[in-house]
């Protein structure tokens, strides 16, 4: 149903039609298009109005609590910024400049609201609401790699600090900290002027503004993505509810205008996937130990009759007690010449917790794992389960202690970043000083063993094991990359099945499973999260070809 919920009180919901929701966001839009246009100014809808904009022309059903936001390069933000005020009578709407909670006007927001409240009739109901489009700077931000990850580092202090700043008063509610807690946020931040952390800020975030960079963001509060100028300009047109917006020259940044970009490519990658299944539920027979399909691969199993059509990996699950077997006794069953399984010891520089089988003469390359030292072929995620509490309370502290040690490792390994591209232009000395503590950074924590931190992870989430029999458990869990649990009556005994044509193993109740994990999982995602990963280079052969994802938008692939 393409309906906004709105609560009334805590009882009571009433439904909005999406369309009215955007005819009242068209009119924000206008307002803003009837500034520029007499101030001779650009702007452009980005991340989720530009997404809803290109496919859907106008605003699907989703959540009532998201902000639509449109951008501006700064020295438009800028001149909007100075006469915006100007028009409020005229155009009849409000702009704020303030966190909402702030009814003196002593603290400045981060960004700039271009608000109008709204009363709706609707069942019988009247529906008063204010609506919002947030407006943002986008600047320039260094085009040498390690410079731009200082410049981010920058600015996250100075966005903290004026965040801070700003909700001091707001901190005990908002937090649920002790008063100690409180009292420090009020000793470092509570005296500090928003409006000197404010313009810091901005100071700070329009510091690349004069360079020759081509790299626009938003950097002021939260980050968007990156999105060069060639992509950005000349701004084009789409059409949205009754009229047309502006959005940029090409939108991939934030979404994929043609949603069968993945089809092909995926219809590909899946036939290596279902190699890869069947060589592994051979092993696992041939060694004698069970496993589950789980994550999407379970979801596709049940609601699509196979693979999720925009899926390109395999996932399972394995109680700890036949991982560990299989890890140890693999070797000796898989075929080495085209499968290599990937375990810490077999492939030290691995940044996840859990282990692959992976197809060798294939090639899945990601921004992330692009410029590390690791295989990269198509693969089998494989995840072990440990025992956890049966009370929910306890399982949920368990699972957070959990994340904990995840979150140790991933820092490790985050800031053991690839080395930037061979050949980068490196302007000014600024680049050269930041290229040579980019590399001393990331040598230091490359020096570090991975293997200590999964030692950790691994000794914390079996605790549990020995002890399930004593303590009567009946409940496993796997926490990364995502948190997934059942109780072993959902789980076992295992059910011989076929995947897609090639044997394979299920949960004995793969529905109770899935509702568990997912909730409602029949529903599928709207049209335009229906993608797979973003690879920079893939390939079921690199021996034959290397692909990248341009290839298949020019209808290039064979």
């Amino acid at each position: 149903m393409n309906n906004f919920k709105k609560s009334v009180t805590d009882e009571l919901e009433v439904e909005i039609s999406s369309e009215k929701i955007t005819e009242i966001i068209c009119e924000l839009l206008r307002i803003v298009e009837k500034i520029c246009e007499k101030e001779n100014l650009e702007y452009f809808a980005y991340s989720r109005l530009l997404v809803y904009a290109i496919h859907y022309h106008k605003l699907s059903p989703y959540s009532w609590k998201y902000n639509f936001d449109i951008g501006m390069v700064r020295s438009d933000y800028e001149k909007f910024r100075k006469v915006v005020k100007t028009y409020e009578r005229k155009l009849n709407f409000c702009v704020q400049l303030h966190p909402t909670y702030d009814v003196t006007g002593e603290y400045m927001a981060h960004y700039l609201y271009i608000t109008k409240e709204v009363r709706l009739e609707e069942e019988g109901i009247s529906v008063s609401d204010k609506f919002r489009l947030r407006v943002a700077p986008f600047d320039k931000v260094p085009e040498a790699e390690d410079t731009r990850r200082g410049f981010y580092r920058g600015m996250k202090r100075v966005n903290k600090i004026h965040r801070r700043t700003i909700d001091t008063r707001m901190y005990l509610k908002s937090s649920g900290k002790s008063f100690r807690k409180f009292l420090k946020q009020q000793l470092i931040y509570g005296n500090l002027d928003s409006r000197r952390t404010f313009a810091v800020m901005n100071r700070t975030a329009q510091k690349y503004n004069n360079t020759d960079s081509h790299i626009y963001q938003r950097v002021i509060g939260k980050r968007s993505k990156p999105i060069l100028a060639e992509q950005l300009f000349p701004l084009q047109r789409t059409s949205f509810g009754n009229m047309t917006v502006s959005i940029p020259k090409d939108p991939t940044p934030w979404t994929q205008p043609d949603l069968r970009y993945f089809d092909e490519r995926n219809k590909a990658i899946q036939k290596v996937d279902l190699e890869i299944l069947r060589e592994f539920d051979r092993v696992c027979r041939e060694i004698g130990v069970g496993y589950f399909l789980c994550g999407g691969t379970m979801l596709g199993y049940v609601r699509d009759d196979g693979f999720i059509p925009w899926d390109d990996d395999i996932d399972c699950g394995m109680l700890r007690k036949d991982y560990k077997r299989f890890l140890e006794e693999a070797d000796r069953y898989i075929d080495h010449e085209r499968f290599f399984l990937q375990t810490r010891k077999s492939d030290p520089s691995i940044p996840f917790l859990f282990s692959k089988l992976r197809r060798k003469d294939t090639l899945y390359v990601t921004e992330y794992n692009e410029r590390r030292p690791y295989h990269k072929g198509i693969c089998l995620d494989i995840f072990p389960f440990d025992y956890v509490p049966n009370d929910p309370e306890e399982r949920e502290l368990h699972y957070r202690k959990a994340k904990k040690q995840a979150r140790r490792h991933h820092f490790m390994v985050n800031r053991a970043k690839g080395d930037p591209p061979k050949g980068e232009n490196l302007q000014s000395a600024a680049d050269y000083w930041f290229r040579l503590l980019g590399t001393v950074h990331r040598k230091l924590f490359r020096s570090f063993p991975l293997e200590i931190t999964q030692r950790n992870y691994d000794r914390f989430v079996q605790q549990y094991n020995s002890r399930a029999k004593e303590l009567d458990l009946h409940t496993v869990a796997s926490f990364v990359p995502t948190y997934t649990w059942a109780d072993l009556e959902t789980l076992l005994p295992y059910r011989d099945t076929e995947f897609e044509g090639v044997p394979a193993m299920v949960a004995n109740k793969p529905e109770v499973f899935l509702e568990m994990q997912y909730g409602d999982y029949k529903s599928r995602p709207l049209p335009h999260k229906q993608l797979g990963h973003d690879l920079v280079e893939w390939s079921v052969d690199v021996k034959e070809r290397i692909h990248t994802d341009a290839d298949i938008g020019e209808g290039d692939h064979e």
